[in-house]
Formats: C-alpha cells, structure tokens, sequence
C-alpha cells in the first residue's frame, strides 16, 4: 500500500472512529477536529457532507495554493446528499463513497488516491530538479494527463458503479451494459497510470515495443470516448533510440487529437516499411479541419518539430466533415532489420 497521512474529518464521531480504526491499519490518520487541522499537512482528506461544508473554504484554499500537486479527498456521503456533491464535485472533491460503506471498496479507493497523490508528487520533484524548459513543460502535461484522464475516469468507473445494484433490479440488461463500461474504463485508467508511469522514466518506453506502447495508449483514448481503433505495425526492431521516441510521441499527439476534437467513431494507426521507407500513418473519420487555413494548433508544429529531428517528413491531410490523416515518411534508419 503506498504511504500517505489521511485526514479524517467526519461529523459523527462513531463514524469517525470507524473510518479511522480501519485506514490505521494500513496507513497513518488523523482527526480534525477545527479549521486549524486543515492547515497540518496531510496527503488525503476524507469529508463526509456536514465536514466537507463546513471546511470547503480551507479545503479550496488547500488546493489553490499548490496548484501543480494532486492533493486528493473521498467524500462519504448518502445518496439522500447527493445535491450537495453535485454542487461542490469538481470545485474540491475527487472520488465519493457512497454509504454504507465496504472495509474492501474504502480500502481500494484510498489506495487509488494516494498513488495518484504520490505520483504528483514525483512529478513536482522532477520540475524542481528541472534546468531546461522542455523538462518543465513535459511535467505539465503529465501533470494534465494526471487530472483530466485518470482521475476523472476513475470517479466515473466508480459512480457507475454504485448505481449497478439497483439497476440490476430494475434493469438488469442496461445494468450488463453498463457493468461493461464500468470495466472499460477501469481498464484505460490503469492503461493511463501506467502510460505516467513511463513517462516519468523515458528509458522504459524505449524498451518496449511500439506495439505495445500504441496499443496502450489506444486503451486510454477509449476510456475518454467511443472509438474503434486498429492497430498494425509491422515487425521492425532496433529503432535508434530518438526515431522510436519520436514515432510514439506523434502517435500519442494524434491520439490525444482524436480523443478531444474529432468525434471520430473510427481510427487507424499504421506503421510500415515501403520502398525502402518508414511510414506512419493516423487516421480518423471525425470531423476533420481545414489544413491549408490551420497552420497550427491540435499539437501539429510540435509534431512536425518531432518528425524533422527524426529527419522525416510531415503531411497533414484533413478537409472539414471527411476526417484527418497524419502521414510521416522516411527512410528506413540503417539500424532497424526487416524481416526478409
């Protein structure tokens, strides 16, 4: 289990002492019992409805002044208070628990928490150690990622699914349905935390194969939207280093493409040797762009940078309503061996 201080700020004091009897066997808590416990550092906070309103204030304060941090809090609530989490959800909370409350699902959540908690934190140290711009600027985006994939599929999964008993005995064929997309994002979710994993230690996406690395961040564009994407790659290996780096970094771009603009239902990620030439190609159906009148923007000149360090050649293909095409070309690098 990862290591982390909970902050346990609960109305009833039966119920705090239970939420705090079981997380101590596991982690270190504390009670609050005033505003003045907020300002103590902790790593996650857990609210029930009368705490989280009565310390919102410190709560948003807490956030607002470590910006680049994922200090996270789990709100214990009833679904009778359920209008208060819909009113205060993206402001400060992170995950909800609904009671009555499971000793094995309240364990899982928090661990979830703190090892996002713990990674932002690993991030943060990597910018403070940073000297060039371009270190501080992958952090951000990791930092982004973090937030506004992970985390935000994971409150999702699991909203889901505490609605999943009584939709089964209303509805078991839309509860089957929906059993099914609580298990897919659960699974771009862990696609997405070990994508930041990696990230955090580039030498690690070097070692694995751009088939695997497409194929995992395929699993968290899926968990973002509903997308059939396939994947071909044909059998090359030992890329110098700077030419894999910089096909899964397009890749990734275009990926990231799909996912948040193009309301593509379909997508087609290829990479081949032809002609004595390297060819990656990414294609949608979405909505598409006027290329000729984009001449940046969607991430297109920091993938055109990429393919030039790479000494490949760039074209964007798009037209509004008939969908874009990426297509990168170069000469296959002496280093990589072809099967005959």
């Amino acid at each position: 289990m990862p290591d982390g201080l909970i902050l346990v700020a609960v109305e009833n004091k039966m119920n705090g002492q239970l939420l705090q009897d079981t997380l101590r066997q596991f982690h270190s808590v504390r009670l609050a019992d005033s505003e003045a416990s907020l300002n103590e550092p902790f790593d996650l906070g857990l609210f029930d409805g009368v705490s989280l309103k009565r310390f919102h204030k410190q709560v948003v304060a807490r956030q607002q002044a470590a910006p680049d941090l994922f200090l996270p809090n789990l709100l214990v609530t009833t679904r009778q208070d359920i209008g208060l989490v819909t009113g205060q959800l993206w402001k400060s909370i992170d995950e909800i628990l609904f009671a009555p409350i499971e000793k094995r699902e309240l364990l899982a959540r928090v661990e979830v928490l703190l090892r996002a908690h713990n990674y932002s934190v690993e991030l943060a140290r990597l910018y403070k150690d940073a000297h060039e711009q371009a270190t501080y600027a992958e952090r951000q985006r990791l930092a982004r990622e973090l937030h506004d994939s992970v985390t935000q599929m994971i409150f999702s999964a699991s909203t889901l699914a505490q609605t999943l008993p009584q939709l089964q005995i209303k509805d078991p064929e839309r509860a089957k349905v929906q059993l099914e997309e609580v298990v897919r994002m659960n699974r771009a979710a862990l696609s997405e935390m070990r994508t930041l994993l990696m990230e955090l230690r580039p030498q690690n996406l070097v070692r694995m194969s751009l088939k695997d690395l497409f194929d995992q961040l395929i699993l968290g564009v899926q968990g973002r939207r509903e997308v059939k994407i396939t994947c071909m790659v044909e059998d090359v290996a030992n890329l110098p280093e700077d030419t894999h780096l910089g096909i899964y970094r397009i890749v990734q771009e275009a990926l990231t493409n799909i996912a948040k603009h193009s309301e593509a239902t379909e997508a087609n990620v290829s990479l081949k040797t032809e002609d004595g030439q390297l060819i990656l190609q990414i294609k949608d159906n979405g909505d598409g762009f006027d290329s000729k009148a984009l001449a940046a923007g969607f991430g297109l000149d920091g993938m055109q940078e990429r393919a030039a360090l790479m000494g490949a050649s760039l074209n964007v293909i798009s037209d509004k309503g008939k969908g874009t095409e990426i297509l990168v070309s170069m000469p296959v690098p002496r280093a990589v061996s072809l099967d005959a």
